[in-house]
């Protein structure tokens, strides 16, 4: 059983390897953004206030008349109504867990799996038997362990070639934020970037071949980069992905392109919305983000869609809803 330790082992220290390079990344970005870290180790959110906005219940405890007593229980009922939407918003995500988490969650539960199926043959190799039938039985059941751990095997391969995908790709959005002095907003405070009553728009600003179907209705304020300009025209050759895109020579001036058509769509009707700008990946969205701001528009970076499409399209959806109910 030699060669199955050494698998194990190899896997085992490429994984770790791995998620630490990954949890560095996830940690940097955090500190750099400002991120609360209480909300990595909690499960839930609860609606706080609701036990305050009681006490204007009670006849004696402040007077229903007074202008203060009014004024202050109408800003509560505000806050209260927002963080209402906010845990529905979150109570509809796909999981609480963020991408990294789920990741090396999957990855733990493989390589237990496979240490379990490990120690269970050795244990069988140990027994010994008495008879020609249970020699007979305990092959069986070792050809059938040795089946599975292959198949274990497999899946924690593909496991690890997603998680160097991934953070390959984290590594090159990471370089466009800090190429373009960009910083990504946390989605969590979306809300207190948008003015009341100021117009916005979540701008999809993946740029490579065959980007088509849209990340969200235009209902919910989503537009799509490659909805304006020449690459939709078929003038320009796109990339296959938006690292090999990032590497071509006119990158720039595609993009560039495609932004001034944007915007000259969008601002026929006078008005400057605020970009909230991401892509697919996050590399191409650090770039138009910096184009956005050189053209004087108040623009936003707020990371990739890849492993985070739950958390990206409830927060557009609660931006919507606190929109439509005079909240924001």
């Amino acid at each position: 059983m030699n060669w199955l330790e050494l698998i194990a082992t190899v896997f085992g220290t490429a994984v770790a390897f791995v998620s630490l390079v990954k949890f560095a990344i996830d940690f940097y970005r955090a500190v750099k953004h400002g991120t609360d870290f209480t909300k990595w180790f909690s499960y839930g959110r609860k609606v706080k206030g609701l036990k305050y906005l009681s006490i204007f219940q009670k006849r004696s405890a402040l007077g229903l008349r007074n202008e203060v007593s009014n004024s202050v229980r109408h800003q509560l009922t505000r806050e209260i109504a927002k963080d209402v939407i906010h845990s529905y918003s979150v109570d509809r995500r796909g999981s609480r867990f963020s991408r990294s988490s789920r990741d090396q969650l999957g990855l733990m539960l493989s390589l237990l799996c496979l240490f379990g199926l490990i120690i269970a043959i050795g244990v069988l190799r140990n027994i010994a038997s008495g008879t020609p039938a249970t020699q007979k039985f305990i092959d069986s059941v070792t050809i059938v362990l040795s089946f599975w751990i292959a198949v274990v095997l497999c899946m924690l391969a593909l496991q690890v070639i997603v998680l160097f995908w991934r953070l390959v790709n984290d590594c090159k959005s990471t370089s466009e934020l800090i190429r373009f002095q960009v910083v990504q907003v946390p989605l969590e405070s979306i809300p207190y970037c948008v003015e009341n009553g100021k117009d916005y728009v979540f701008l999809d600003a993946t740029i490579r071949e065959r980007y088509q179907v849209p990340f969200m209705g235009t209902a919910d304020r989503v537009q799509m980069l490659l909805d304006h300009g020449v690459a939709t025209d078929g003038d320009v050759a796109l990339k296959k992905s938006e690292a090999k895109q990032m590497k071509a020579d006119d990158y720039k001036q595609v993009a560039g392109k495609l932004v001034d058509s944007f915007l000259a769509k969008t601002l026929e009707h006078g008005s400057e919305p605020v970009c909230f700008v991401f892509s697919q990946v996050g590399i191409t969205a650090a770039f138009v983000t910096h184009v956005l701001w050189s053209r004087g528009l108040q623009a936003f970076y707020i990371g990739q869609t890849d492993g985070y499409q739950s958390e990206v399209r409830e927060t557009i959806r609660e931006i919507r809803m606190l929109r439509e109910s005079g909240l924001l």
